[in-house]
């Protein structure tokens, strides 16, 4: 229990297979429940393969955790349904390998996207965002590349947006994100950020830019909680908000999926 009590302060999922070599006995702290009493434990994409073999196991040492974080999985959620219906498990969206235009790559495991042609720049997140009382629809990335030299048109660097449509119900993806339908979409140009929905544009923010954005920034968008307002985020700072016409506001309660172009500058995204 000590132990277990210690190491709670720096367990993440992601480090127990080099923990592991420190001594024989930390197999056993790890699936200790106290070591993950009240945490938020995260599942990533590339260790769900390794889990599966070991899940019994893990579900009864995360029976106290606050929240389970997995990826979008019918078979992993079953089988913790299963084995441990009591936990909270919460479904984190990744990059959807087949909503994706042939103009980028998913890579690992849906962790992030690049580009690797200039048409066809479009993207959906494979699960809807999460929301909850207090918690309103929030999607962000991180600029993790830019290409050298200019892309696109010159001027348009990326689209983040959302969209109520299912993306296993879509037929056709478009070019970018705008052209999406039921999205809600802002494009970053060098000069101002512009809210289009339905491939229409309806409102413009100037405190906001692609100038200036560097490698590693995180750009996320938050919808207000009666859908009216799309405010802009870089780096966890609200930076500017765009307001849809009253009968264009995003719904309240309805299903939301990330949508995501990278048309200009930006290479690549997490």
């Amino acid at each position: 229990d000590v132990w277990a009590a210690v190491f709670s302060h720096v367990a993440e999922l992601g480090t127990v297979p080099t923990l592991s070599r420190l001594a024989r006995g930390f197999s056993e702290v790890v699936r200790h429940p106290g070591t993950w009493e009240g945490a938020r434990v995260r599942v990533g994409a590339g260790l769900v393969q390794g889990l599966a073999p070991h899940l019994a196991a893990w579900a009864e040492a995360w029976q106290g955790v606050a929240k389970l974080i997995v990826p979008r999985s019918v078979q992993l959620s079953a089988e913790l349904e299963r084995l441990a219906p009591g936990i909270k498990v919460e479904v984190a969206w990744r990059f959807d390998a087949c909503a994706c235009g042939e103009g980028l790559e998913v890579v690992r495991c849906g962790e992030a996207v690049r580009r690797v042609d200039d048409d066809d720049v479009v993207v959906l997140g494979d699960a809807p965002l999460v929301v909850a009382e207090g918690r309103p629809p929030y999607v962000e990335v991180c600029l993790e590349a830019f290409g050298e030299g200019p892309s696109g048109d010159g001027m348009n660097e990326f689209g983040i947006g959302l969209t109520a449509c299912d993306p296993e119900e879509l037929e056709e993806l478009g070019a970018v994100a705008a052209e999406v339908p039921n999205s809600w979409v802002v494009d970053f140009t060098r000069n101002l950020v512009c809210l289009s929905i339905n491939n229409c544009e309806e409102a413009k923010g100037y405190r906001a830019c692609s100038t200036g954005l560097q490698e590693g920034d995180r750009v996320g968008l938050r919808v207000s909680p009666r859908g009216d307002a799309i405010e802009v985020f870089i780096n966890g700072e609200l930076r500017d908000r765009l307001l849809p016409p009253p009968d264009k506001a995003v719904p309240v309660g309805s299903k939301l999926f990330p949508v995501l172009d990278l048309f200009g500058r930006a290479a690549q995204i997490s």
